[in-house]
């Protein structure tokens, strides 16, 4: 809903990131992926957010005749790996004909989106206590706090931001926690 208010507001020349952090699931009856917000109720869709609803809302000629104006728009989708198992903290059962999502393969990207995914498929979506976050939203915020400057000239781009994100999550999750965890980036 936050973001149907947000997006009429918005111009060309503005920039707008779009963050989900949690569990994403698929149907198995359905290819549809979601992303289930901290409400969500697995047994009532109409709680879960579709990864194509909002596909649709980034359009820069949307179904709801508003349109998503700026030119440069960001999706962060930190969400659970694609094979949960029990011992997951941040799986799913599958019990309900679930299958969790952590990249999900679905419908082109809007014009101007990039999407940025917390892991590769089949890998999981890690969190670390120190770190306060999840691996990857971690190394979001902190390339967004500058360390993604790469070049010091006090301006961080986009390409600054997922390369900084890219890399340190990688290097973290291997020294950290001795595991693999390789952001994927879809569009741009």
């Amino acid at each position: 809903k936050e973001l149907s208010l947000l997006i009429p507001g918005l111009e060309r020349e503005d920039s707008l990131i779009v963050a989900l952090a949690g569990h994403g699931v698929q149907f198995k009856a359905d290819k549809e992926p979601y992303f289930c917000p901290l409400d969500a109720r697995i047994s009532d869709k109409s709680t879960l957010i579709s990864l194509l609803w909002l596909y649709d809302q980034l359009k820069y000629d949307n179904p709801s005749g508003v349109g998503c104006k700026p030119r440069q728009k960001l999706l962060l989708y930190d969400a659970c790996r694609n094979n949960p198992t029990p011992e997951s903290k941040r799986s799913i059962t599958t019990s309900r004909g679930l299958a969790s999502n952590s990249l999900p393969q679905i419908a082109p990207l809007p014009e101007g989106l990039v999407a940025l995914f917390s892991c590769a498929e089949g890998q999981e979506a890690h969190q670390h206590e120190p770190l306060k976050h999840g691996v990857f939203f971690y190394h979001v915020l902190e390339g967004l706090k500058g360390k993604a400057d790469g070049d010091r000239d006090r301006k961080i781009t986009l390409d600054e931001v997922i390369a900084y994100t890219k890399s340190q999550t990688q290097i973290y999750a291997r020294l950290n926690l001795a595991i693999s965890q390789t952001p994927r980036q879809k569009g741009y």
